[in-house]
């Protein structure tokens, strides 16, 4: 079961939850959703920190919150879906500090 995501496109930065999520249909809560201009061939920084029922994401430099209670669900995994184009380094998962 998904419990919420960041999605981020090369227009667009958004964090959602996925309590409505049907297969092949986004989600019906996007509770914040941001228009970025990202351009291909370059790195950009994403940090993403989650915490009862709230979210945050921080992409090179621009953060987003959200809240929701399904977010509040208890996580069993945490997973990457990307394009081909997509590349991912320095990926570092760790316990970190309360909002």
């Amino acid at each position: 079961m998904d419990v919420g995501r960041v999605a981020i496109g090369p227009k667009n930065f958004k964090i959602c939850e996925d309590s409505t999520e049907v297969k092949g249909k986004p989600p019906r809560h996007t509770p914040s959703d941001t228009a970025v201009d990202l351009k291909p061939d370059e790195w950009h920084k994403l940090r993403v920190k989650s915490l009862g029922e709230r979210m945050a994401a921080r992409l090179d430099g621009l953060e987003r919150q959200a809240e929701h209670p399904h977010l509040a669900t208890p996580k069993v995994r945490c997973w990457f879906a990307a394009g081909d184009s997509v590349q991912l380094r320095k990926v570092r998962v760790t316990q970190g500090k309360p909002f």
